[in-house]
């Protein structure tokens, strides 16, 4: 990542998320729900309304990293006994 985040100042963690987001065509129902687990899980979920440009570089570090990190899965974490020789390996549902 660079020094500055390559995104809009004038614009909330929000928009501006939302506005890359309709850049890969991604559906407003399912970004809105992407971001909000995003900026959850960096936590910044009580600053989405806020201007990116009253951010510190920390913290737009992690508005950019939200924009380019996968969302969060809500696939089973494979355990260690999945993991065992003889017990199966991993099943579908670890592979997604």
């Amino acid at each position: 990542m660079g020094e500055t985040a390559q995104m809009y100042d004038s614009l909330t963690v929000k928009e501006n998320l939302l506005f890359f987001a309709r850049l890969y065509d991604v559906p407003v129902p399912e970004a809105e729900r992407r971001i909000a687990a995003l900026l959850e899980r960096m936590n910044l979920g009580g600053k989405r309304d806020l201007k990116l440009g009253t951010f510190s570089t920390g913290m737009r570090k992690r508005v950019q990293l939200a924009r380019v990190l996968p969302p969060p899965s809500r696939r089973p974490v494979p355990r260690r006994a999945d993991l065992r020789p003889g017990s199966g390996g991993l099943t579908r549902s670890h592979l997604g």
